[in-house]
């Protein structure tokens, strides 16, 4: 969802831009397009971002709230997908929600429940939040606890090491 509002606010407004949605969760992109179906330079695959192939290369690649999805043992195969997609002098951006640091899997719980408390006291004091949003992120914080669809990692273990470089 959050890639459909950067869509929606920011690329939309760009001239002569095409753009490739890649989402394993069909009921997404279904709504990426209706929100978006009026751009027909958009297009958008069904498939698993660590597995992909896609022959062309890209000058920009924005990875939306994509990372904490992949299992923490494919993350590095996701970055190696994404950033060979690269132009030469392409630029990968990631937007992410980066955690405390932890070493273990209890420490993953203990981080995601701070920072899904934190969002909810927040969204109480400056909005109404519906019971749907609600559920969704009290949903995100156990799936986060328990490492199920929801692998949150700190900023200092984000990348793990990874660098890219292009010539």
């Amino acid at each position: 969802m959050a890639q459909v509002f950067f869509l929606e606010k920011w690329l939309t407004k760009l001239k002569n831009v095409s753009y490739v949605g890649v989402d394993i969760n069909k009921s997404f992109l279904d709504f990426a397009k209706s929100q978006l179906i009026k751009y027909p330079n958009y297009k958008f695959i069904q498939e698993d971002a660590v597995k992909v192939r896609i022959p062309e290369k890209f000058d920009v690649i924005v990875a939306t709230s994509s990372y904490h999805h992949i299992k923490d043992t494919e993350k590095r195969a996701y970055l190696e997908n994404i950033s060979n997609r690269l132009s030469n002098k392409g630029i990968l951006v990631i937007y992410e929600k980066l955690v405390s640091k932890f070493k273990e899997p209890i420490g993953a719980a203990d981080s995601a429940s701070k920072l899904y408390a934190e969002r909810i006291k927040y969204l109480l004091k400056t909005e109404k939040p519906t019971e749907k949003q609600l559920f969704a992120l009290f949903n995100e914080l156990y799936l986060s606890a328990i490492r199920k669809g929801e692998y949150k990692v700190s900023y200092e273990i984000s990348l793990g090491g990874f660098k890219i470089h292009r010539v």
